[in-house]
């Protein structure tokens, strides 16, 4: 027996982009860790592990960033194409776009487990830098509104 599966509410492309916009949101509210724990019972080590929550922001504005390419500005576009190599790179390649001087120096004088932090921060930053220019593009273009995050009702209710 075959289900259909499509009866549901189709979704356009704005709504895909505003649930995932409340979804990178969400990421937001929790705070930006390596979750890595380690346990200790009767003299033995065990690690058990958890998701890195930093990476999972990373990795979601990284999509978020594709799912919205296609009503990027000029600006913007230009913007993306500096920094998505940040978001996604491998180390090596993350490395050569680090612009900042301080952490640059930082950077060459540590040890490869603090490079490796320091690389996840450098991402995160550029993440946080990256969603904040994705939502003032969808501000501009009036995407949010009549969305689940329409700030004309909250301007409204305040009033």
């Amino acid at each position: 027996m075959t289900y259909n599966n499509y009866n549901q509410d189709k979704l356009d492309h704005r709504q895909i982009i505003i649930e995932f916009y409340g979804k990178v949101l969400d990421l937001t509210l929790h705070e930006l860790r390596a979750c890595e724990r380690t346990v200790i019972f009767d003299q033995s080590k065990q690690i058990i592990e958890t998701e890195d929550t930093r990476i999972s922001f990373i990795q979601s504005v990284e999509a978020f960033a594709i799912a919205v390419a296609p009503y990027f500005d000029e600006e913007m576009q230009k913007y993306y194409d500096k920094n998505i190599l940040i978001l996604g790179g491998l180390a090596y390649e993350i490395e050569e776009k680090i612009t900042d001087e301080r952490l640059k120096k930082v950077y060459n004088e540590a040890d490869s487990e603090k490079k490796d932090h320091l690389i996840i921060f450098y991402q995160l930053r550029t993440a946080k830098a990256m969603f904040s220019k994705l939502t003032m593009l969808l501000k501009k273009l009036d995407f949010l509104k009549g969305g689940t995050y329409d700030e004309d009702d909250e301007l409204e209710g305040g009033q």
